[in-house]
């Protein structure tokens, strides 16, 4: 029989880490399916998966049993091969990250208490782990005493099209002052051109928008049932189900009901007190194509070549080249700026600036009913 929960989060938790786990990865088809999407593939240089890796970074704050993972209910069992000791919330259905934090919110708070929930997506890439951990502890601190919503900021070093930006404004001053550069949101801004992002890059005051959030469950439920009372309404019929006979049937009837909308467009955007920390002493990437996949790779060998390959690859008079191999020899003589990943099914071969196009091509297969390669 389906279920809701699987797990049980501890008692006395200091925090609850949120590890946000119910995408498909379609950007980077063909390794990723929906049996096995990017967030459980070792994308990081190591054998660990991307959300093995995202529990075990977040581990020493919240301890074994703080982390609560939402994912899709056919990716609970995923779920635990890679994070055994994890207290899951299936959702019956992908309805963008509002639902899915609104309904950690309201576990949280019925299992745990208003204890800071700190939310991170399972699929990002961080090189440079104390770093990181310094600004989750400032992020918490936040949640903890302000009645307010955190967010964290990178600092970005190119101009970038692919990242939602934060505008930085006044610097924070508050009963915690934080030992990481903390300032109120003047605003986020959607994905810009090119020629706006590098305007944001030498204007000095605007963030990537990391998609790493802390709070109380409280506060989040608050602007929630002011800014999205929809979705608010449906949360509490929701949270009335957990402890119900059926509960997994009632809680699809909720999810059913509700409008899929981020977290980001539907309340940070609107609401009237957001923090932002400075992300500044790590390496961070969301990952979100091969072609920033690469990126995150070289950004950490400085003295390789341009080139990253997986697997057996040879490579001649080739430059900017991504290539992923199965189990034969990939060889490329003059190529340059493409991607190769070779599947057993499947192969893809694209402009390293289309691979955001990827997508498109999931579309196309789920269009013509291709299930054996999704």
């Amino acid at each position: 029989m389906k279920e809701v929960v699987a797990g049980r989060l501890g008692q006395d938790l200091p925090a609850v880490a949120v590890i946000m786990a119910g995408g498909s990865g379609t950007r980077f088809w063909p390794l990723s399916r929906t049996q096995r999407p990017k967030q459980f593939l070792p994308l990081a240089g190591t054998e660990q998966s991307l959300i093995r890796i995202t529990a075990d970074r977040v581990e020493p704050l919240v301890g074994k049993a703080g982390i609560l993972v939402v994912t899709a209910e056919n990716q609970k069992g995923l779920v635990l091969e890679h994070i055994p000791h994890a207290c899951i919330l299936a959702e019956p259905l992908a309805r963008n990250t509002a639902p899915c934090i609104g309904f950690a919110a309201k576990y949280i708070l019925q299992t745990v208490g208003d204890v800071p929930m700190l939310c991170l997506p399972a699929d990002h890439v961080v090189y440079g782990t104390p770093g990181i951990l310094a600004v989750y502890r400032e992020a918490l601190a936040l949640a903890r005493t302000e009645d307010a919503l955190v967010t964290i900021g990178i600092k970005p070093d190119r101009a970038e099209t692919g990242y939602g930006y934060i505008q930085r404004g006044e610097a924070f001053a508050g009963s915690h002052q934080p030992a990481v550069p903390a300032y109120a949101v003047a605003q986020f801004v959607e994905k810009p051109d090119m020629q706006t992002a590098q305007r944001y890059l030498d204007s000095g005051e605007f963030f990537w928008n990391s998609g790493m959030f802390a709070w109380r469950p409280s506060v989040i439920l608050r602007e929630i049932a002011r800014l999205l009372p929809g979705i608010a309404a449906q949360l509490d019929i929701l949270e009335s189900s957990l402890s119900q006979h059926d509960s997994y049937s009632k809680a699809a009837a909720a999810y059913a009901a509700m409008e899929g909308v981020s977290i980001d467009t539907g309340v940070l955007e609107k609401a009237e007190k957001v923090i932002m920390l400075s992300g500044s002493s790590f390496s961070w990437s969301d990952v979100g194509s091969w072609s920033s996949w690469s990126d995150s790779v070289l950004a950490q060998n400085p003295n390789a070549e341009d080139n990253v390959v997986q697997g057996e690859v040879l490579l001649l008079d080739s430059s900017g080249c991504t290539v992923v191999g199965g189990k034969k020899l990939i060889a490329g003589v003059g190529l340059s700026d493409l991607i190769i990943i070779d599947t057993e099914d499947a192969l893809l071969v694209c402009r390293r600036s289309q691979s955001q196009d990827v997508k498109k091509v999931v579309d196309k297969l789920k269009a013509a009913q291709r299930s054996d390669l999704l």
